[in-house]
């Protein structure tokens, strides 16, 4: 998975796929100057909401 945040689509996608294994830039890195803005890679939060979707994949 590049560059993303968590939501419905990649949610669907892992149930669509059924993926073995998950590679994600976590971090909740934000842009320069929108530092209370949404992160722009996931953030913890978004990366345990993944983990508790993506079944049995690693």
């Amino acid at each position: 998975m590049g560059d993303a945040i968590w939501n419905d689509k990649i949610k669907k996608e892992i149930e669509r796929l059924h993926p073995d294994f998950i590679v994600i830039n976590s971090g909740g890195a934000r842009g320069p100057g929108f530092e209370q803005a949404a992160p722009i890679i996931m953030d913890e939060k978004q990366t345990m909401e993944l983990i508790a979707a993506c079944g049995n994949a690693k």
